[in-house]
């Protein structure tokens, strides 16, 4: 392996496979020859999409495994379509990469009872071998923390989202528990983005200024709407009144963060490469040794970025053994155990 696999729970799936597969000219080990993996991918209109299916798409063939890529286009009747082709075609395993979790719960567990290893990519599925996903449960939460704190604890804000990809949903539902405690900051309304989504943002977001003046947050459920709500907040002058938080892993969105008449923004960036590549060695696991011991949940890198001071707006994760904290809280106190 070229990389350093970062996640302790991805190590213990990408373990040696020396005692039954063959080995290349460039030291892999050919654990997928004669066998088919599938990706089924929700759309490859973004960054986190298409450079996370192309790791998954070299992690497997360096490893001897036919890929067949699908591409629905964002349309979910279509993404069900290709899981189930795949499934027909006899594949030994299906990473499905993005999209609608509830519309493949059913044809997950399909899979599971005809025998073929599915992997989600960005949702957790009732019939999968296992799932990765950047942490967006912690991620929903710092970002709202962020904006309690840049919205001073009170204010309007609205969503922008596409309903039904899972861990969207995850992200504002987390935002929204912590918003429980602080009932002055209060939803104007949430709006499902069509077609072009930074056109879509940004007509949206102008409609709501019109509506609401004194708005003072905009959550932007996935990357590119969130540009489109900037640029409106911009245009209008309100780059000191209303914040912006979002997710993704894309470039234009880090290119608007990073102007100097940005409005303050914080996004949940991910690591597509990772994704890709924690999805296709667990795919490789599962299909190599089966299910047992395999993790069911596992978070790739989880990236909080803000154009402001990072270490302020967000909080640090401290990971730690008993013996790391007992020496951390009872300084010079014996421990009860070695």
């Amino acid at each position: 392996m070229k990389r350093v696999i970062m996640s302790l729970l991805v190590a213990m799936v990408i373990i040696s496979f020396s005692a039954c597969a063959p080995v290349n000219a460039a030291g892999v080990e050919q654990t997928g020859e004669g066998k088919t993996v599938g990706i089924a991918n929700f759309h490859l209109v973004n960054d986190w999409c298409t450079y996370s299916s192309g790791e998954a798409t070299d992690y497997l063939e360096a490893r001897g495994y036919t890929v067949i890529n699908t591409n629905a286009q964002g349309n979910t009747s279509q993404h069900v379509r290709d899981v189930e082709n795949l499934m027909e075609r006899g594949v030994e395993g299906i990473i499905i990469a993005g999209g609608e979790g509830r519309a493949h719960r059913e044809l997950s567990i399909q899979a599971k009872n005809a025998g073929i290893k599915v992997i989600g990519m960005e949702m957790y599925l009732p019939g999968a071998s296992s799932g990765v996903a950047c942490d967006n449960y912690t991620g929903g939460v710092q970002i709202a923390q962020f904006m309690v704190n840049r919205m001073g604890g009170e204010g309007k804000y609205f969503v922008l989202d596409s309903p039904g990809w899972q861990t969207l949903e995850i992200r504002k539902r987390m935002l929204e528990a912590v918003f429980v405690d602080f009932p002055d900051i209060v939803s104007v309304g949430e709006y499902e983005i069509v077609g072009d989504p930074i056109t879509s943002g940004y007509d949206t977001t102008r409609a709501v200024i019109r509506s609401h003046p004194d708005l003072k947050g905009v959550v932007s459920t996935w990357g590119l709407p969130g540009i489109g709500a900037a640029m409106a907040i911009q245009e209008l002058g309100l780059e000191n009144q209303i914040v912006v938080v979002s997710a993704d892993s894309d470039r234009p969105v880090l290119s608007k963060m990073a102007e100097e008449d940005s409005p303050y923004m914080a996004y949940i960036g991910q690591d597509p490469r990772r994704n890709g590549e924690y999805a296709a060695a667990l795919v490789d696991r599962a299909i190599t040794h089966g299910d047992e011991d395999m993790p069911r949940m596992v978070f790739a890198p989880t990236l909080m970025v803000s154009n402001h001071d990072t270490h302020l707006d967000f909080p640090d994760i401290v990971r730690m053994n008993m013996r790391d904290l007992w020496d951390r809280v009872y300084i010079g106190e014996e421990r009860d155990f070695d």
